[in-house]
């Protein structure tokens, strides 16, 4: 990626581009380090053609990187598309919401990408060591990033950025989100805004999600009285309820609707 920056830092139309990287902490309780960035940007956040967001790229399950925000500006589309070499699946998705560093240039008016390679069972948890790395994955995304800012540099002007969605723009993460962020239902998102709710990309094992009978590709429509179409809206359900509440959850499971009730866990608690 900075070799691609280097190469093209003049743009088609003779002026100079840059590529800035950074190192964000602070995501996992509410997008810290993104939101002191945008508060203190060492260059005009208008100056900034698009956000690029690589998180958990480290491997990709069912190789498949999710490539989520081409709807923030028109020139997307086509970089990404150009930028696809066949080393990987690569699903798109339009918004730009998804709970990550991204989200806050989103709420600023900048075009973001979002490029991640898929949940799976060690994900956020202490077994997700360096030896569950995937090298020849790491490297063949790292590859398609830099065709993605070589294809901004080159781009014969600014990316306008796009609003896609109707809910309101908020700044931070998940944490925002409010409620308690001690419950825990036990799933792994597949990340595709393909379908209209929550699919189950996975159940953990013991979890409360797998012993009310939740299977992987479920889809989650509802929980307890809320709708839940996205991941963002099943992150307000969830929280809005505390661990050992029972509570209604309804999933599509091919052509049925099912309805189970599932006691909500304490992620302290979980195995």
């Amino acid at each position: 990626v900075l070799a691609a920056a280097a190469d093209l830092a003049a743009g088609p139309d003779g002026d100079r581009r840059g590529l800035l990287v950074v190192l964000f902490d602070g995501e996992e309780v509410g997008l810290q380090g993104a939101g002191y960035f945008v508060d203190h940007a060492p260059v005009p956040l208008d100056s900034v053609d698009a956000m690029i967001n690589l998180d958990t790229v480290g491997r990709l399950q069912d190789g498949t990187l999710h490539v989520s925000g081409v709807g923030t500006a028109a020139c997307l589309p086509p970089l990404v598309a150009a930028a696809e070499r066949g080393d990987f699946i690569v699903r798109t998705a339009r918004g730009g919401w998804s709970g990550s560093d991204h989200m806050v240039f989103n709420t600023r008016a900048i075009p973001v990408l979002f490029l991640f390679g898929g949940a799976y069972p060690d994900y956020n948890r202490p077994t997700d060591t360096a030896g569950t790395l995937d090298p020849a994955a790491l490297a063949a995304v790292a590859g398609y990033a830099a065709r993605l800012v070589a294809g901004l540099l080159q781009a014969p002007g600014p990316c306008v950025w796009e609003m896609v969605g109707d809910g309101p723009l908020r700044e931070g993460g998940e944490a925002e989100a409010g409620g308690n962020r001690a419950t825990w239902l036990g799933t792994l998102p597949d990340f595709s805004e393909e379908t209209a709710g929550y699919r189950l990309a996975g159940v953990f094992d013991h979890s409360p999600a797998q012993q009310a009978g939740l299977e992987k590709g479920d889809v989650l429509v509802r929980l307890g009285g809320h709708e839940v179409t996205d991941l963002a809206t099943f992150t307000r359900a969830l929280r809005s309820h505390a661990p050992g509440e029972p509570v209604e959850v309804e999933v599509r499971r091919g052509d049925r609707l099912l309805r189970f009730t599932v006691v909500m866990g304490d992620r302290a608690s979980r195995r």
